[in-house]
C-alpha cells in the first residue's frame, strides 16, 4: 500500500501502478482505499441430528451459500433459518 500511495502521489496512474505490481487494477484502488471489509468470525457447532442415520445430504434439502463462498447443503427450512438468524 506504500508502494502505491506514493505512486499515487507522484500521478501514476492506478493501472500503471497494478502492472508493476502485477495485480488487478480494482485491487490496488481498494487497497488504497482505506476502506476494508469486515469479516466476522462465526463459531459453529456441529451435531449429529438425533434419530438420524448418516447419509449423503447434499443431494436433498436447501443449501446456503454465504458471500464468501461456503457452502452449507441438505438444510430443512428450520435449520436454514437457524443457520441464517445465527450468521447474522
Amino acid at each position: 500500500m506504500a508502494y502505491a500511495r506514493r505512486e499515487r502521489a507522484a500521478w501514476r496512474s492506478w493501472a500503471a501502478i497494478a502492472e508493476h505490481l502485477g495485480v488487478a487494477e480494482e485491487t490496488v484502488r481498494r487497497w488504497c482505499s482505506g476502506r476494508q471489509r469486515k469479516r466476522a468470525v462465526v463459531p459453529v457447532e456441529i451435531v449429529e441430528a438425533m434419530g438420524q442415520q448418516t447419509r449423503d445430504t447434499s443431494a436433498h434439502g436447501l443449501a446456503v451459500v454465504s458471500p464468501a463462498g461456503y457452502r452449507v447443503e441438505g438444510l430443512d427450512v428450520d435449520v436454514a433459518a437457524r443457520l441464517l438468524r445465527a450468521l447474522g
